[in-house]
């Protein structure tokens, strides 16, 4: 650094060094008899320098000699020292004592006889005290060699500890401004060192400028008004942060807290506070780390609804499948046990037609249940069709009126049918298969629900929309249900307490088809009196491609004019019989194949045959192979493919085999009539 002016070399200054000693204290190691015959009349005294005055006096060892007598030197010597360029200069100096007598003959005996001794003595006394002073002199040369030797030491060491010094603070600079370098860039975080004025009171003596980024003040506004951080703490958070730090002050130990800050735009944000205390001066100082753990606190909370979410969906995928156990095993066994009872010879006529009845009960509720899974996969997988036909919407509502009107009655209950509509012959283009499924689903979960008063079925004209209602006196739905019933696999009584049938489907294929319809559903309940369900339907529907099944998407449906002749293909003779029944109206000849291989071959010997009931799962050759084969030599044949698989994709394997059309097992005979009926009918127009 420079050193060219005083400023400039007190500035460099880094530190002193400096080594004393008593003067005192190392003369009298000088003397070794300071008080002994020989010299104890030699007064010595050592100035710093040349000059010889009281300010630049060193020793003096007058104050060894007699003090009682007056002083009266003569003989003086001066020798001078220089040691480590350094120069002192030893005077010493020949006391006489100057005695004090009574009378002149006294004094001029006395003079006479001192002069003598004197005179004798005084080459003598003056050798002698030139030797000492000598040996003195040397003595203290050597002693000060010695200390000189040990400065010399003692400032090589100094440079030395100098340097390391030097350099200890390079280091230390470099490691503070990396410190710095990190405190300033941490992310979504502080560095901070705050002391305690007393119980409530904090003043912060360091912060990172990332403060600036967590409260939107600079660190030196902070450090003057601990406020800007104190201050946007939640007033329960802060007290609790300060119950933390009385804790861990008692324990000197480490303390950890959560808390909420409100941001500068207003906003709440989590702040993650570690801290260890410690006393410097007699006060308390908490050396520190804030962190943003906003995301984390957000994500634990999205973690915490999914868990909650998935408690609640394990829980309804218990009951689901209780449910679902419950709903097929029931209809099973009566199924199967009554089946069994049907084998005993000696029952009546009318015990076997009860025990039919049964059964046929039985097998409708079981295949509700299987449709209704059908249907909420098909929905789920976006496979679901829409089929838009110009139908009465009086006469809708009129058929599930009279398909729950029995079962009403037999309840107790009252089914009633309001219409508000303008016209009893209004019609709308809709999906009617969809807009029934929804009513059966009402009316049935009416029914079920309710176990006295009535049930009241209605539409009305809204604008450019109908809204169909279904309304009971049943027992109602909570508040905190109402949304949750249109999920799937749920039911208003998650409990299971009047739950007693149903998948947990039907409102949710309900909302499904409403919404697909481009309309919506909701209910209006509460316990003890009842549910109001709605649901909307545009007037008019317009879907891509509707015309493909008929002008203005209205399917045609002709009865045929003629007999058919089928060829059913059934490896299963139960199924085969079945199905033959039911064609039988139909049909003038009715031919049977076992498998593939022998539709084939039936084919090419009977080239009139009108329609094909062609199982898909056949042994030795499967359905789809058998009708990519027909076709290559008919192509005019009507192949309805049958399946006990009614996946999503099954129709569209089946049709891009060849077939015309897909029905599913159990085949059900209404259903399989009017598909031969469309066929037929397309058939007999060509």
């Amino acid at each position: 650094m420079p050193v060219n002016t005083i400023n400039e070399r007190r500035v460099a200054i880094k530190g002193w060094a400096a080594s004393s000693f008593r003067m005192v204290n190392f003369m009298k190691d000088v003397f070794e008899q300071p008080n002994s015959n020989n010299h104890n009349q030699l007064h010595l005294s050592i100035y710093d320098g040349d000059d010889l005055s009281n300010e630049s006096l060193l020793f003096d060892n007058k104050t060894i000699l007699n003090k009682n007598a007056d002083i009266l030197h003569s003989n003086t010597l001066l020798l001078p020292i220089e040691l480590n360029g350094k120069k002192w200069t030893l005077q010493f100096k020949q006391p006489i004592m100057a005695p004090s007598f009574d009378s002149i003959p006294s004094i001029v005996l006395t003079g006479g006889i001192l002069i003598a001794l004197l005179l004798s003595l005084l080459v003598f006394s003056l050798l002698n005290r030139a030797a000492y002073a000598k040996r003195v002199a040397e003595k203290l040369t050597v002693n000060l060699s010695d200390k000189n030797k040990e400065l010399v030491a003692i400032n090589e060491l100094l440079e030395e500890s100098h340097a390391e010094i030097i350099i200890s603070k390079e280091k230390a600079e470099e490691s503070e401004e990396k410190l710095k370098l990190i405190a300033n860039n941490l992310v979504n975080g502080m560095i901070y060192q705050v002391v305690m004025l007393d119980g409530n009171r904090r003043k912060f003596t360091y912060l990172s400028d990332s403060v600036q980024q967590l409260y939107g003040c600079t660190a030196t506004e902070a450090l003057e008004n601990s406020d800007l951080i104190y201050g946007k703490m939640h007033e329960d958070d802060s007290d609790d942060l300060k119950m933390k730090e009385k804790e861990a002050l008692k324990k000197m130990s480490i303390f950890k807290a959560e808390v909420r800050v409100v941001n500068p735009d207003g906003t709440i944000r989590w702040s993650y506070f570690v801290s260890r205390p410690r006393i410097i001066g007699g006060m308390v100082y908490w050396d520190g780390i804030e962190v943003d753990i906003t995301e984390q606190k957000n994500t634990e909370n999205e973690l915490l609804i999914s868990k909650e979410k998935a408690e609640v969906s394990s829980r309804l995928k218990s009951a689901f499948l209780a449910n679902m156990s419950h709903e097929i095993r029931t209809p099973m066994n009566a199924i199967l046990g009554f089946s069994d009872l049907l084998k005993q010879h000696e029952l009546t006529e009318e015990k076997q037609e009860k025990y039919f009845e049964i059964i046929q009960k039985s097998g409708g509720r079981l295949l509700n249940v299987i449709n209704d899974i059908i249907d909420i996969s098909k929905v789920e997988s976006g496979q679901m069709e829409i089929v838009i036909s110009e139908f009465t919407v009086l006469e809708q509502i009129k058929e599930v009126h009279a398909l729950f009107s029995t079962e009403a009655k037999a309840k107790g209950l009252s089914l009633i049918l309001k219409n508000s509509l303008p016209s009893n012959e209004m019609t709308i283009k809709s999906d009617n298969h969809k807009i029934n499924a929804i009513l059966v689903n009402l009316v049935k979960n009416a029914i079920k629900y309710c176990d006295e008063g009535s049930i009241e079925i209605g539409v009305e004209k809204k604008a450019s929309h109908l809204e169909f209602y279904v309304k009971d006196t049943g027992i109602g739905i909570a508040k905190n249900r109402q949304i949750a019933i249109f999920d799937r696999f749920v039911q208003a009584d998650i409990e299971d307490v009047k739950a007693l049938q149903g998948s947990g489907l039907g409102l949710s294929i309900s909302k499904a088809y409403a919404e697909m319809l481009g309309g919506e559903i909701w209910v209006d309940s509460e316990p003890g009196k009842g549910a109001a369900f709605y649901f909307t339907i545009p007037d008019e529907i317009k879907i891509a491609g509707e015309l493909a099944n008929g002008q203005n998407g209205i399917k045609t449906r002709k009865n045929p004019i003629n007999k058919l002749k089928l060829l059913i293909v059934e490896d299963d003779e139960n199924s085969e019989i079945y199905i033959s029944l039911i064609v039988d109206a139909f049909s003038d000849e009715v031919l049977i194949a076992r498998n593939g291989e022998e539709a084939i071959e039936l084919c090419r010997n009977n080239p009139r045959i009108d329609l094909i009931l062609m199982d898909v799962k056949m042994p030795l050759m499967n359905g789809y192979e058998a009708t990519r084969i027909i076709r290559q030599f008919n192509k005019e044949v009507i192949i309805i493919a049958q399946t006990a698989f009614a996946f999503s994709g099954d129709k569209n394997k089946a049709i891009a085999a060849g077939c015309n059309d897909y029905i599913t097992k159990p085949i059900n005979k209404d259903e399989l009539r009017e598909l031969i009926k469309k066929h037929v009918s397309k058939l007999h127009t060509h």
